[in-house]
């Protein structure tokens, strides 16, 4: 699902007034799911995800999303969907998001906890498959193009803005590359980002 992003309205975040019960408790998991753009691409596309609400009364939900906390310029109705990705944000610039939900009235609840995330500022490759090689390792491949050179980076934390190298530069032979992180095993959690050159 791709949300449009074209509602363009200033929101600062306060002490507004607006009440549907308690129905963003659940939602102060707003997370971060994905990110991906193509190869040289200087935009990127972000997916976020959410818990559901556990008030009957929720109808849907409103993401809202800008350049500085708490000041979210644009907002898109996503629905009754609990995600949302959100296309040609710039990369090298940190977002802010946050969720609220509204009942059949169109009345909104208060703001979620917010997130804050930096798109990366090298394009990532898509990964194609993460693979348990026994107590060895995890084999990642990912989408290549012949001749081009990716890195491997992870961080233990989604939300974190920084990605620390694990591999040195690898040459890809073919459509798809693969590597594997010997290191993995060790690690209760690990994201990867695929980096090209």
């Amino acid at each position: 699902m791709i949300c449009n992003s074209d509602i363009a309205r200033p929101v600062t975040v306060k002490n507004n007034g607006r009440t549907l019960k308690n129905s963003l408790r659940c939602l102060a998991g707003l997370l971060l799911f994905s990110s991906y753009a193509g190869f040289g691409a200087t935009t990127a596309d972000l997916t976020l995800a959410w818990d559901a609400s556990v008030d009957p009364e929720v109808a849907g939900y409103v993401l809202y999303y800008g350049t500085a906390s708490q000041n979210y310029f644009y907002s898109t109705n996503i629905g009754s969907a609990t995600t949302c990705t959100l296309s040609d944000l710039t990369r090298g610039t940190t977002y802010f998001f946050a969720v609220t939900a509204y009942n059949s009235s169109e009345i909104e609840s208060t703001f979620s906890d917010e997130i804050a995330y930096q798109i990366p500022l090298f394009p990532q490759a898509r990964i194609l498959s993460a693979i348990p090689i026994g107590p060895v390792g995890l084999e990642l491949t990912w989408k290549s193009i012949e001749g081009s050179l990716y890195r491997v980076a992870f961080k233990d934390n989604i939300t974190d803005p920084n990605w620390t190298d694990l591999s040195t530069d690898i040459l890809a032979a073919g459509p798809t590359a693969s590597w594997i992180d010997i290191t993995a095993p060790g690690s209760p959690s690990r994201f990867y980002a695929i980096r090209s050159f």
